[in-house]
């Protein structure tokens, strides 16, 4: 059993004049996201973590030096953003190629990296699907920098952070309207 607390956070009264509510979607989402993510990333780079704190977010999105992005159809419209540290996206690229002293993302690392998000959000559609909330997902989008920021208007956003050892963090920020 995975344990998790939502918060709004910050952000409570500007949610609730826009009726951005934690509603049974919020919650089949994020029970979703984090069963995919535990197993997945448990098998694949033998790593657990512990659910950091689950709260809406506002756009625009701030990310770290890496971001996966993966649309979603169907059910709920929208995408689902990943975002890595440069460390933690080379342990795990490096742990899935069995190549352990990788430091810098190429080519190879990052589509290692989007296999990775591809196969966490395809066991979340899988999972949805069980929950009577049928998806389609879309190939990755690799987007790479410092200080990265997506804008996605008019969607809500929550934020699920996966907290490694040594403190990585991995923020899975689904992005969705019904």
């Amino acid at each position: 059993m995975i344990h998790y607390q939502i918060k709004m956070s910050y952000y409570s009264n500007h949610y609730k004049k826009l009726n951005y509510e934690w509603r049974i979607m919020d919650k089949t989402i994020t029970e979703s996201i984090l069963e995919s993510a535990s197993t997945v990333l448990s098998q694949m780079v033998g790593m657990n973590f512990k659910t950091g704190e689950i709260t809406y977010e506002k756009t625009p999105f701030n990310g770290q030096n890496l971001l996966i992005l993966v649309g979603i159809t169907g059910r709920i419209h929208g995408n689902a953003v990943i975002s890595f540290s440069n460390s933690l996206a080379c342990k795990f690229a490096g742990t899935m190629m069995m190549m352990p002293d990788i430091t810098e993302i190429d080519d190879f690392a990052q589509s290692a990296i989007c296999e990775l998000c591809n196969m966490i959000m395809g066991n979340t559609a899988t999972a949805l699907s069980q929950r009577s909330v049928i998806i389609d997902i879309t190939p990755p989008t690799v987007l790479t920098g410092q200080n990265l920021e997506v804008h996605v208007e008019q969607t809500k956003n929550i934020n699920i952070p996966l907290i490694f050892d040594g403190n990585d963090v991995l923020n899975i920020t689904v992005s969705y309207k019904e």
